[in-house]
Protein backbone atom coordinates (compact mmCIF):
# COMPACT_ATOMS: atom_id res chain seq x y z
CA UNK A 1 0.00 0.00 0.00
CA UNK A 2 0.90 3.33 -0.57
CA UNK A 3 -0.03 6.35 1.62
CA UNK A 4 0.94 10.37 1.44
CA UNK A 5 2.97 10.88 4.52
CA UNK A 6 1.15 12.75 7.29
CA UNK A 7 1.81 16.40 8.29
CA UNK A 8 5.15 15.73 10.38
CA UNK A 9 6.68 19.86 10.17
CA UNK A 10 6.36 20.14 13.49
CA UNK A 11 8.02 16.84 14.68
CA UNK A 12 11.64 16.43 15.97
CA UNK A 13 13.55 14.15 13.83
CA UNK A 14 11.82 11.85 11.41
CA UNK A 15 8.79 10.65 12.27
CA UNK A 16 8.53 6.56 10.50
CA UNK A 17 11.46 4.13 10.55
CA UNK A 18 11.63 1.46 8.00
CA UNK A 19 10.45 -1.25 9.73
CA UNK A 20 8.08 0.50 11.97
CA UNK A 21 5.08 -0.88 12.94
CA UNK A 22 1.71 0.96 12.56
CA UNK A 23 -1.88 -0.06 13.98
CA UNK A 24 -4.45 1.51 11.25
CA UNK A 25 -8.10 2.18 12.05
CA UNK A 26 -10.12 3.94 9.26
CA UNK A 27 -14.20 4.88 8.80
CA UNK A 28 -15.32 4.26 5.09
CA UNK A 29 -18.95 4.74 4.37
CA UNK A 30 -20.69 2.59 7.10
CA UNK A 31 -17.47 0.53 7.81
CA UNK A 32 -15.19 1.06 10.45
CA UNK A 33 -11.72 -0.90 9.70
CA UNK A 34 -8.50 -2.06 12.19
CA UNK A 35 -5.43 -3.71 10.89
CA UNK A 36 -1.34 -3.98 11.51
CA UNK A 37 0.77 -3.26 8.82
CA UNK A 38 4.53 -2.13 8.97
CA UNK A 39 6.81 0.78 7.18
CA UNK A 40 8.83 -1.25 4.15
CA UNK A 41 9.89 2.36 2.56
CA UNK A 42 9.93 6.22 2.89
CA UNK A 43 10.08 8.33 -0.15
CA UNK A 44 10.70 11.85 0.61
CA UNK A 45 11.31 13.24 -3.22
CA UNK A 46 9.32 14.19 -5.14
CA UNK A 47 6.90 14.12 -2.62
CA UNK A 48 6.40 12.52 0.87
CA UNK A 49 4.90 9.09 1.44
CA UNK A 50 5.20 5.69 2.38
CA UNK A 51 5.45 1.94 1.09
CA UNK A 52 3.43 -0.24 3.76
CA UNK A 53 3.43 -3.82 3.76
CA UNK A 54 -0.10 -5.30 3.08
CA UNK A 55 -1.69 -6.13 6.40
CA UNK A 56 -2.16 -10.21 7.11
CA UNK A 57 -5.28 -9.66 9.36
CA UNK A 58 -8.43 -6.83 8.31
CA UNK A 59 -11.21 -7.08 10.57
CA UNK A 60 -13.67 -4.67 9.67
CA UNK A 61 -17.45 -4.17 11.81
CA UNK A 62 -20.26 -2.32 10.31
CA UNK A 63 -20.99 1.01 11.95
CA UNK A 64 -23.79 2.32 10.29
CA UNK A 65 -27.78 0.87 9.13
CA UNK A 66 -28.15 3.08 6.39
CA UNK A 67 -25.14 5.68 4.65
CA UNK A 68 -24.68 8.96 5.41
CA UNK A 69 -24.50 11.71 2.56
CA UNK A 70 -22.60 14.94 3.06
CA UNK A 71 -24.16 18.01 3.46
CA UNK A 72 -23.68 21.43 4.67
CA UNK A 73 -27.28 23.13 5.44
CA UNK A 74 -28.33 25.85 8.20
CA UNK A 75 -31.09 25.23 10.83
CA UNK A 76 -31.80 25.98 14.60
CA UNK A 77 -33.26 24.19 17.33
CA UNK A 78 -36.95 25.41 17.36
CA UNK A 79 -37.56 25.83 20.85
CA UNK A 80 -34.45 28.32 21.55
CA UNK A 81 -33.28 29.03 17.93
CA UNK A 82 -29.66 28.09 18.62
CA UNK A 83 -28.06 27.89 15.00
CA UNK A 84 -26.67 24.39 14.15
CA UNK A 85 -24.89 23.25 11.13
CA UNK A 86 -26.30 19.76 9.58
CA UNK A 87 -23.33 17.96 8.15
CA UNK A 88 -25.02 14.78 7.50
CA UNK A 89 -27.92 13.27 6.58
CA UNK A 90 -28.83 9.00 6.31
CA UNK A 91 -32.16 7.35 7.01
CA UNK A 92 -31.60 6.75 10.66
CA UNK A 93 -30.30 9.91 11.56
CA UNK A 94 -28.12 13.06 11.34
CA UNK A 95 -24.88 14.90 12.71
CA UNK A 96 -25.12 18.63 13.45
CA UNK A 97 -23.03 20.83 15.03
CA UNK A 98 -23.12 23.98 17.46
CA UNK A 99 -21.49 26.53 18.46
CA UNK A 100 -23.54 26.40 21.51
CA UNK A 101 -24.03 24.03 23.95
CA UNK A 102 -27.31 21.68 22.95
CA UNK A 103 -29.56 19.80 25.68
CA UNK A 104 -28.57 22.13 28.25
CA UNK A 105 -31.14 24.24 30.17
CA UNK A 106 -30.98 28.35 29.88
CA UNK A 107 -32.67 30.60 31.68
Amino acid sequence: MIVSMPASDQLIGEPFIEGDQIHVRLITGQYAYKFTVFVDKIIKVPFKYLYLSFPKDIQGQSIRKSRRIKCNLQATVAEKAIPITISDLSICGAGITSHLPLGTHWD
